[in-house]
């Protein structure tokens, strides 16, 4: 372990709150424990490690490994915040390294910021799209299949709708809350920049998708038609 990986550990157990670890533990139903370090804090906290961490050429896995063997929550944030900020330094070939992140302690809080990493990856390197399509739509990880769905939020128009449609296709008969909360986020984020397409989809494909699914993609598109009376 480096001096400057121990060190932040060691700052992160120092600065526990008891109160607030209690709150966030009941916030996420138990899933994990906390330290209590709210994320402007802990910000402040790991600032020092992650400059020391950009002098680096390359990616420090084994940093990563560590903070997500820790057990409370702060850490795997610390080790997500250590991945967006080194998001250049990832290689093609180390692309698949992050699905062990997707899996391991997973829930929506890391899994919804991990997916806007992998999506930025696959527009750098478009040849991912394709390993997205083999391995991730069709995978028995609910997470990563969340990631196929939400990988492309912040795509806007350049959003690609046959992998869109093959990622919602294969899960339309899923009765998993995060998958199908994750349809719907996809697009009703996708209809305010094609409303008409999202339109259409839905029209298609509405006796196949959850409720839910539905309710969230219409949210923009029947905000926009009632503007529009």
């Amino acid at each position: 372990m480096s001096t400057a990986l121990n060190t932040l550990i060691d700052t992160l157990y120092a600065s526990r709150n008891s109160e607030y670890a209690h709150s966030m533990t009941q916030y996420m139903r138990g899933n994990f424990p906390f330290l209590g370090i709210q994320a402007p804090q802990r910000k402040i906290l790991q600032r020092e490690f992650l400059r020391i961490q950009r002098v680096h050429k390359f990616l420090d896995w084994n940093s990563i490994d560590i903070l997500y063997t820790c057990d409370e929550r702060e850490f795997q944030y610390v080790a997500i915040d250590y991945l967006r900020d080194s998001i250049q330094k990832i290689r093609l070939e180390e692309f698949s390294l992050l699905e062990k992140y997707i899996v391991w302690k997973s829930w929506w809080d890391s899994v919804d910021i991990l997916a806007p990493l992998i999506g930025r990856l696959v527009q750098w390197y478009p040849s991912l799209e394709e390993y997205i399509i083999q391995h991730y739509i069709p995978h028995t990880n609910l997470w990563i299949r969340r990631v196929s769905i939400i990988y492309q939020l912040q795509y806007k128009e350049q959003t690609n709708t046959e992998i869109l449609t093959q990622s919602i296709i294969a899960n339309q008969a899923s009765q998993e809350f995060f998958i199908n909360k994750a349809i719907g986020w996809a697009l009703r984020e996708y209809s305010k920049h094609n409303p008409i397409w999202v339109d259409s989809f839905l029209t298609q494909y509405s006796e196949k998708l959850h409720s839910l699914s539905i309710r969230e993609a219409r949210k923009y598109i029947n905000k926009q038609k009632n503007l529009d009376i």
